[in-house]
């Protein structure tokens, strides 16, 4: 079996999209898709993102998620499955072969990368894929689909934030989805400041890390 830190220079000199599941990709799923195709990248999917493509490899860390929608992965992709994860649990749904990724999770941990292990404190699927695109060698690093728990504003709490259209946020408290939202930005400044750089390319409320053009109408 295979682990995230054992494998070297899988995206060298390759552009990567990690896919969220946020509402906006309903919007950009066209513009992405072209963006894709046209640059020949690769994808890191997180949770369930299927409806937007078969990414190559699909990162699992949640395990509610994954009882949830493990049944979507893809059988073109390769699952990426926490170390938490056992192999009863990950097979009741998946019978083909996966990566584990090793990690720990603690708050106020400082960022950095072992033989086996990659340490920080990362909350997210999303934030630890960047963290093993970065491992891989990408070229370029953009992700798409992050939006944020609190992007569709307080005013519009009742809509769901998922862009396959069910499912609310992680609580009805949008003060709390709030502050979670602050720790992803630092987890994603901390990324930032360890030396791996990435870009937003889908609305999102972590702004500092928002470039819209790449997938403007050209």
């Amino acid at each position: 079996m295979k682990a995230v830190c054992d494998i070297k220079g899988e995206f060298d000199d390759k552009d990567v999209v990690i896919i969220g599941a946020g509402g906006t990709l309903s919007l950009y799923k066209d513009k992405l898709n072209k963006f894709i195709i046209a640059n020949n990248v690769k994808t890191i999917g997180i949770n369930n993102m299927v409806g937007i493509c078969s990414p190559d490899y699909h990162l699992w860390t949640n395990t509610k998620r994954y009882i949830d929608f493990g049944s979507c992965i893809s059988p073109k992709s390769i699952p990426i499955f926490s170390h938490k994860f056992s192999c009863q649990f990950i097979r009741r749904q998946w019978d083909g072969d996966f990566i584990r990724v090793f990690y720990s999770d603690v708050k106020g941990r400082k960022i950095s990368i072992g033989k086996k292990y990659i340490d920080g404190y990362f909350r997210t699927a999303g934030c630890l894929a960047i963290m093993i695109a970065y491992i891989w060698g990408a070229k370029n690093i953009y992700i798409a689909g992050m939006d944020g728990y609190t992007y569709i504003g307080k005013e519009d709490w009742v809509v769901g934030q998922h862009f396959y259209g069910s499912g609310m946020t992680d609580s009805s408290d949008w003060d709390m989805e709030k502050d979670k939202d602050d720790i992803v930005y630092r987890i994603l400044k901390n990324i930032d400041s360890f030396g791996v750089k990435f870009k937003i390319i889908t609305p999102t409320v972590f702004v500092d890390f928002y470039d819209k053009s790449l997938l403007s109408e050209k």
